[in-house]
């Protein structure tokens, strides 16, 4: 997944958005994204299998 889409990409694409963490999580932002898109190519698998 982030040889398409790079971490520097993910990064520029939610400092644009005003997303950037302030605090330390359990879940990244960036890894938040890793998942969704993860979600979005395996919709007929759950979030667990994803």
């Amino acid at each position: 997944m982030t040889r398409i889409t790079p971490f520097e990409t993910v990064d520029a694409v939610l400092a644009e958005c005003g997303a950037v963490q302030q605090r330390l999580r359990k879940l990244p932002a960036r890894v938040t994204v890793y998942v969704l898109l993860a979600a979005a190519l395996f919709q007929k698998r759950g979030y667990p299998d994803v």
